[in-house]
């Protein structure tokens, strides 16, 4: 199921960027490292400083991929701070209007096309950040070697054996029971307390939804599995940095765009299973837990205005 509303904005941010330029991919529904935080734990000052925090954060979370040697840590701590400041300055004002049409649809019943639309013009955010993140991509794709790209294969490989632990070894209940306590714990961060009929309609949003976790670990392997092939081909070519850049984008757009016509088909049908839950749980909410929703939007955009306005 999808974030919340404002959640969904909140997780397109440049972290995630980060992250998807280790991976070389776009992840969209990665929550990212410091946004993430000030989400989970809803307090403005947490925000300013999750968000201040965050090119550090980011900074070590890619160590741990790559393992950056000498030559590259200073390199990549300068392109993350550029990054963050173009983000600050260039896109943050983005979600403030966001989220003001965000609360405008929250005030009242929603429709899951309007829900849809919300979450892609999101997304469609991610499309500048991809294009201010690919120099500074491709400047460490130039220097990676066949060590890192092989660290980056052993950190895929531990992932996906906790991907398969918590999705593929339970039954079909014990999936069931996770997915509707994550679902609760998302919807009530941003509505409230839900009461028992409303977590009984979370729960069967989640049945209906047509998740499929061997659909969605093919579809994560496959993405793994382009990345590599792509990454061990650059370490090993000769060093062009336009070859590198055509390289990267045509990455981003088969991440976009799997062309698996399978997985194309199925991520289509979840994604509009998703709005439709998402409209389909709002529209259960209650006059006061859709004012909790709109308050708290309104938190995040004096947040984002505080964040636009200061320098870290």
């Amino acid at each position: 199921m999808r974030v919340p509303l404002p959640a969904a904005m909140i997780t397109t941010s440049i972290a995630a960027m980060f992250h998807a330029f280790v991976r070389l991919r776009i992840i969209t529904h990665r929550l990212c490292v410091a946004l993430c935080a000030c989400w989970m734990l809803a307090g403005c000052s947490t925000l300013q400083f999750a968000y201040n925090s965050a090119p550090e954060l980011t900074y070590w979370w890619l160590d741990g991929f790559l393992d950056f040697n000498a030559e590259q840590k200073p390199q990549v701590r300068a392109d993350i701070q550029s990054m963050f400041a173009w983000h600050r300055s260039q896109q943050l004002g983005l979600y403030i209007t966001w989220l003001e049409r965000a609360q405008t649809l929250a005030a009242r019943n929603i429709q899951a096309d309007e829900v849809c639309a919300l979450y892609d013009e999101a997304l469609d955010s991610l499309d500048n950040v991809a294009k201010e993140l690919e120099p500074r991509a491709v400047r460490l794709l130039l220097t990676i070697d066949a060590a890192q790209v092989e660290q980056l294969q052993k950190q895929y490989n531990k992932k996906n054996r906790d991907w398969r632990k918590e999705w593929l070894s339970g039954t079909p209940d014990e999936l069931l029971d996770t997915r509707t306590d994550k679902g609760v714990e998302q919807a009530e961060k941003f509505y409230g307390r839900l009461d028992s009929s409303q977590k009984q309609l979370l729960r069967q949003l989640a049945k209906n939804s047509g998740f499929d976790p061997r659909m969605s670990y093919l579809m994560r392997l496959r993405r793994q599995a382009d990345s590599m092939e792509t990454l061990r081909k650059l370490s090993t070519q000769t060093k062009d940095a336009d070859a590198f850049a055509l390289e990267w984008r045509q990455l981003i757009e088969r991440t976009r765009v799997t062309p698996d016509p399978m997985l194309r088909q199925y991520r289509q049908d979840l994604s509009k299973a998703n709005c439709a839950s998402v409209a389909t749980l709002h529209n259960a909410t209650t006059p006061a837990q859709r004012e909790r929703a709109v308050k708290q939007m309104q938190s995040y955009g004096r947040d984002l205005r505080a964040l636009m306005e200061r320098k870290p």
